[in-house]
């Protein structure tokens, strides 16, 4: 099967964090109501942060035709979370952005200040984004495996992948499909298991693929969308029992009707599940 490969791009938006008082609202800010699709973007941000609220307690505004919005000290942000009116503001143009809308949902759903690394590059990384330098200076990544715990193979890890909703219309009021791609260390101790040298991606040899995805129609191995992350060629580090996923999210409004081969990767490994795109 042929991947089309994208090495991680860091945005260069500052996301928001949570201010003492509430900011005003930016000019041609407007009260939105959220696609259903925000809803399962929820349920995906309690599930990995362990925390349960309700969705209605949220206010989302929107402001058309902006790439940024202005954030105080922040500068242009793509989005912000205040805690006093509990509202998500979001630049119009990353209104479909769902690693972002998580991001701001986080922040609802922890309703504390700046950025725990416990939840943003813990429990949640792959889940929102978190490639901002404001993300980044929530402090050091959780440690997950000390030096000497033992190396496990590449071959050794649980991998599969999820798609949500599938079948997944074209036309309906949810046309996004979530490919959820998780990889699960079976051991009840740490371990780091070393990558394993993939020269498509990017930057090889200093770099190795990690997570990605491939969609072809079925029974045809032309890749109609897909991308794999890259990082540094070195050991990942995993906690007893721990899984690490990525949230792929892609609309199929484009694509024809029929069924498709959905392709979940985690470096050399894959998974391959049926995707039934319905009118």
């Amino acid at each position: 099967m042929h991947h089309r490969f994208a090495s991680s791009v860091i945005s260069a938006l500052v996301i928001g964090c949570r201010w003492l008082t509430e900011p005003p609202l930016p000019s041609g800010a407007e009260r939105y109501t959220p696609p259903p699709v925000y809803q399962r973007w929820w349920a995906m941000t309690e599930a990995c942060s362990d925390i349960v609220l309700p969705f209605d307690g949220v206010q989302f505004y929107r402001v058309p035709g902006a790439w940024s919005v202005p954030y105080g000290a922040y500068g242009e942000v793509a989005g912000y979370w205040s805690s006093t009116s509990n509202r998500i503001v979001l630049a119009g143009d990353h209104l479909g952005d769902a690693r972002i809308v998580r991001h701001e949902m986080l922040h609802a759903l922890l309703r504390k200040r700046g950025h725990p690394p416990e939840y943003f590059q813990g429990r949640c990384a792959g889940v929102v984004d978190c490639g901002t330098v404001g993300c980044q200076h929530g402090g050091p990544v959780p440690v997950r495996a000390p030096a000497g715990a033992p190396t496990l193979a590449l071959s050794s890890l649980d991998l599969r992948v999820d798609l949500l909703p599938n079948p997944v219309t074209r036309s309906g009021a949810d046309s996004v499909l979530s490919l959820v791609v998780r990889v699960t260390n079976p051991h009840a101790g740490p371990v780091w298991v070393p990558l394993e040298p993939t020269p498509s991606v990017p930057g090889s040899p200093a770099y190795a693929g990690f997570f990605g995805f491939d969609l072809c129609p079925l029974g045809s191995d032309a890749s109609l969308v897909g991308m794999q992350q890259s990082i540094l060629m070195q050991p990942v580090p995993f906690a007893p029992g721990e899984t690490r996923q990525f949230i792929f999210d892609v609309s199929v409004t484009r694509y024809p009707v029929g069924d498709y081969v959905a392709t979940g990767l985690y470096n050399t490994r894959h998974v391959s599940v049926t995707l039934h795109v319905a009118p």
